[in-house]
C-alpha cells in the first residue's frame, strides 16, 4: 500500500471484534464497582479504577485502528492507536499490583511479604508509572520526523518493555514466595476464609488470576520487546496476527478473568460479610502497623 502506515492492510473486522470485546468487559467490571458502591460501605473498590481506564484505553486503541484502516495515510490514528494499545496494559498492571496487597491484609499475612505491605504497592506502582511514562514517550517520539528521534523512541519503548518484563517476572516471584510462606505457616483467616465467597471465587482463587495474568503480561513483554528491537521492518511488525494473539487476546482474557472474580463484590465481602461468622475485624491496609488484626 503506497504511502501507507501499514506494511500490508489490515483487518477491520479483527480490530472491530477486540474493540467490542473490551468495552464490554470494561462496562461489566463499571456495573460491578457502580452495585457495591450503592451500598454506601465500601470505599477501597479505587483499586479497580486503573484497570478500568486501561480497558478504556485498550476500547480506543481498537477503535483508533479502524480510523487507522480506513485512513492509511493519516498519521493522528496511526499515532493514536499505537500509544493506546502499547500503555493501556500498563493501568493493568496496577490494579494487580494493588489486588495482592489487599490479599496479603486481608489474610492478616503481611509477616509472609518479601516487603511491609506500605512499600510492596508503592515500589510495584511506582515501576508500573515508569514504564507507562517510557513507553508512551517512546510512542510519541515514533512519529517524529528524523529516523534518529524514530530510533531513539524504539528504545526508549524497548527500555520500558524490558522494565515491565522484569517487574513480573519479580511479582511472580514474590507471590510464590508468599504462597509457600503461608502453605508452611497458615494465617487464621487463610483457613478460615478459603472458600469465601464461594468455591470459586476466593483468595486462592484471585492469586491463580493474578498468576495467570502476569504470564499472559509477560509473554506480551517478550513479543513488544522483539518487535521494537527488530525495528520497524521487522517480521513482527509486518505482522498484525502477533498482535492480536500475543496482545489483544492475552490482555482481554486477563480482563475476563478478573472480571469473573468480581474483586468489588470480594472486598466488599470480606469486610463486611465474612466479619458477621469471624472474629476477625479487617483493617484498611494503610492503618496496618506492627500489631496483629483483632
Amino acid at each position: 500500500m503506497a504511502d501507507s502506515y501499514f506494511y500490508k492492510k489490515p483487518s477491520t473486522s479483527a480490530a472491530g471484534i477486540f474493540s467490542i470485546c473490551f468495552g464490554l468487559v470494561t462496562i461489566a467490571t463499571l456495573v460491578q464497582i457502580f452495585l457495591v458502591t450503592r451500598k454506601g460501605k465500601e470505599k477501597r473498590v479505587w483499586v479497580l479504577l486503573p484497570f478500568v481506564l486501561g480497558g478504556i484505553l485498550e476500547t480506543l486503541g481498537y477503535i483508533a485502528r479502524i480510523c487507522s484502516i480506513r485512513s492509511p495515510t493519516v498519521l493522528g490514528p496511526w499515532i493514536a492507536q499505537n500509544l493506546l494499545i502499547l500503555v493501556a496494559p500498563a493501568f493493568f498492571t496496577m490494579t494487580y499490583h494493588l489486588t495482592i496487597n489487599r490479599v496479603f491484609s486481608i489474610l492478616d499475612a503481611r509477616k509472609h511479604s518479601v516487603l511491609p505491605l506500605n512499600w510492596l504497592a508503592k515500589v510495584f506502582v511506582i515501576a508500573d508509572l515508569l514504564c507507562f511514562f517510557l513507553q508512551g514517550a517512546g510512542s510519541g517520539m515514533l512519529s517524529r520526523d528524523t529516523k534518529s528521534q524514530q530510533d531513539a523512541g524504539r528504545k526508549v519503548v524497548l527500555a520500558g518493555s524490558v522494565l515491565q518484563l522484569i517487574v513480573f517476572v519479580v511479582f511472580i516471584v514474590v507471590i510464590a514466595i508468599f504462597q509457600i510462606k503461608l502453605k508452611k505457616n497458615k494465617t487464621t483467616q487463610a483457613v478460615d476464609y478459603r472458600y469465601q465467597p464461594t468455591k470459586w471465587r476466593n483468595w486462592k482463587s484471585i492469586l491463580v488470576v493474578l498468576h495467570v495474568s502476569s504470564v499472559f503480561m509477560i509473554l506480551r513483554c517478550l513479543l513488544r520487546s522483539y518487535e521494537y528491537a527488530q525495528g520497524e521492518n521487522g517480521h513482527i511488525s509486518r505482522y498484525e496476527g502477533y498482535m492480536y494473539v500475543f496482545d489483544a487476546t492475552l490482555m482481554f482474557l486477563s480482563m475476563l478473568a478478573f472480571t469473573w472474580q468480581n474483586l468489588a463484590d470480594y472486598f466488599y465481602f470480606m469486610r463486611y460479610e465474612a466479619r458477621k461468622t469471624q472474629d476477625v475485624v479487617l483493617e484498611p491496609v494503610e492503618n496496618y502497623s506492627d500489631q496483629k488484626l483483632t
